[in-house]
C-alpha cells in the first residue's frame, strides 16, 4: 500500500495525492496563483506561470497564449492610443509608408521608417521619411529625415528598407514617386550610410540606383519592395508594380516587375520578369509584402494586392518560369471583403513551430470606426485556393477609432528594447497633433 503521507524531510511532489513535506495537504497549485492544476482536478491549464489561470485576462501580446484556460485564445484589444509618433502639420498624413531598417546606428535598438508623399516640410505633396527608434511618443518630425532634392515631387509614395545593395554593411533604402496620367514615376535605391549613421539631422537623398516607370495614367511605381530571392538566382529581387499598368494583359490589370538588386536601372521594361494582372480593372499592385517561402517550394514568396468586385484580394506568387499573368501562378486568394478590406500583410515568422510564417493582416477601413487586426497562421494558406478572416487563429481590435490604423505595417524586431518583437504600424487619419497629421504606433508580436 502506497502511504497517504511523507516523513515531513521529503520534497513535496505535485499532483501524487501524497502530503510528502507533512504539511497537511497535497501541492494542488505549483504556481501559486489560487487555481489547482487540471492534474489535481482543478481548472488552472498551466501551473507553471501565475498570470496563466481562469481568472486571467486575455492580452494581445500573448495571443498564441491561452491565458484564461478557456481553450480559446479570444481576441484582444490592440494597444493603439496612447503612444504615437504623431506628425504635427495638418493633412500631411505620416505612417502612409512604413518600414523596418535595421540597426544602422549600433545602439541595440531596431529602427523603423516612417513616411508620407504628402509630407509638407518642402513643401505641399514634396514627402519625407523618418526614421525613427525607442518607445513611441512625441513628434514625429523631430526625428531623422530624409528628403527629395527637389520639391512638390511626392518623394516616399512607398519605402522599404533593410537591404544592403551597395556592399558597405549599411541598409539602403528603396523609395518611389509615383507618376501621373504626364508623368512617368520613378523608384530609387538610396544609399543608407549617407543618411541613416548621419546622427539627428535631415539629410537629401543619395541616389544609388534608379528605375523609371511608365507614363500614361499607369501610376507607378505605386509599390516598391525588397522581397527576397524569389527567382531563384541568389539575388534579392526588387518589386515595383503599376496598379493600372499593362503589358499585354487586360486594360487596368496593373503588372508587377521584379528586379535583381544588382540589375537595378533603366525602366521598368527591363526588368527580369513582368507579371500582368488577372483581369480588367484588377488594379494588382496596390500593395506588395515579402513573405518568405509560403508554398515550400526554396524560392521566396510575395504577396500582392489586387482588387475585384467582391473587394480586396492578396495573390501569394511564386516567380519562375515563363509565364507573364498573375493567374499562371499558383496562388492564393486573401478575401477579406467582409471585413472593409486590407491594405498590407506582414510576415511573423514562424510562431507556432509549423514551418510555415504566421501573417499578420490589419484592416485599414471598418463601417464600425474601430480597425481590427489578424494573425493568420500559415497553414491556412492554400494554394489555388481562398482563405477568409474566420481561419485566423487571433483576432484584436484597435481601441482608437479611425485614424487607418493599419494602413501600413511591417516586421521590425526590437524597436522599443522591451525584449520583445514589434510591428510597426501607420495610422494616417491620427489627428490628436494636428489633423489628419498621421503618425505610427508599435505593436507587439503576439507570442
Amino acid at each position: 500500500m502506497v502511504p497517504r503521507h511523507g516523513r515531513g524531510h521529503e520534497e513535496e511532489v505535485a499532483y501524487n495525492a501524497v502530503d510528502d513535506d507533512c504539511d497537511g495537504a497535497d501541492l494542488t497549485d505549483a504556481d501559486g496563483d489560487g487555481h489547482d492544476a487540471l492534474a489535481a482536478g482543478g481548472a488552472d491549464c498551466d501551473d507553471t506561470l501565475a498570470d496563466i489561470n481562469p481568472t486571467a485576462t486575455e492580452s494581445w501580446a500573448n495571443g498564441f497564449t491561452d491565458d484564461d484556460c478557456d481553450g480559446d485564445n479570444g481576441a484582444a484589444i490592440l494597444e493603439f492610443g496612447g503612444d504615437v509618433w504623431a506628425g504635427g502639420r495638418a493633412g500631411d498624413l505620416q505612417g502612409r509608408r512604413t518600414a523596418a531598417l535595421g540597426d544602422p546606428d549600433e545602439n541595440g535598438l531596431q529602427d523603423v521608417l516612417v513616411g508620407s508623399e504628402l509630407d509638407s516640410t518642402l513643401g505641399d505633396a514634396s514627402g519625407a521619411i523618418y526614421a525613427l527608434d525607442g518607445a513611441p511618443g512625441g513628434s514625429l518630425e523631430v526625428a531623422r529625415s530624409l528628403l527629395p532634392d527637389v520639391a512638390g515631387m511626392s518623394f516616399a509614395s512607398d519605402v522599404d528598407a533593410g537591404v544592403d545593395v551597395t556592399g558597405d554593411a549599411v541598409p539602403d533604402v528603396l523609395v518611389s514617386m509615383v507618376g501621373s496620367a504626364e508623368v512617368a514615376g520613378t523608384a530609387w535605391i538610396i544609399d543608407g550610410a549617407a543618411w541613416v549613421v548621419a546622427g539627428d539631422t535631415t539629410v537629401t537623398a543619395v541616389e544609388v540606383a534608379r528605375v523609371s516607370g511608365s507614363a500614361g495614367g499607369t501610376y507607378g511605381p505605386t509599390s516598391v519592395k525588397f522581397v527576397g530571392d524569389v527567382t531563384g538566382d541568389g539575388v534579392t529581387d526588387i518589386a515595383l508594380s503599376e496598379c493600372c499598368g499593362t503589358s499585354t494583359g487586360p486594360s487596368s490589370s496593373g503588372r508587377v516587375a521584379l528586379f535583381s538588386a544588382d540589375r537595378f536601372g533603366g525602366s521598368i521594361e527591363d526588368a527580369d520578369v513582368l507579371i500582368d494582372g488577372p483581369f480588367d480593372f484588377a488594379y494588382m499592385g496596390g500593395e506588395m509584402d515579402a513573405v518568405g517561402d509560403q508554398d515550400g517550394d526554396g524560392r521566396d514568396d510575395v504577396a500582392i494586392l489586387g482588387e475585384d468586385e467582391a473587394g480586396l484580394i492578396y495573390l501569394f506568387t511564386a516567380v519562375g518560369g515563363a509565364p507573364t499573368r498573375a493567374l499562371d501562378f499558383p496562388s492564393c486568394v486573401f478575401d477579406w471583403s467582409e471585413h472593409g478590406g486590407v491594405a498590407d500583410v506582414v510576415p511573423l515568422g514562424d510562431r507556432d513551430g509549423d514551418g510555415r510564417d504566421e501573417l499578420f493582416i490589419p484592416q485599414y477601413y471598418s463601417d464600425s470606426g474601430n480597425q481590427r487586426a489578424w494573425v493568420l497562421p500559415g497553414a491556412a494558406v492554400s494554394f489555388g485556393g481562398t482563405v477568409e478572416a474566420e481561419a485566423s487563429s487571433l483576432s484584436g481590435v484597435s481601441v482608437v477609432p479611425g485614424a487607418a490604423f493599419g494602413y501600413s505595417a511591417a516586421l521590425a524586431g526590437d524597436v522599443d528594447g522591451d525584449g520583445a518583437d514589434d510591428i510597426v504600424v501607420g495610422a494616417p487619419e491620427y489627428s490628436a497633433a494636428a489633423t489628419n497629421g498621421g503618425g505610427a504606433t508599435l505593436i507587439t508580436v503576439p507570442r
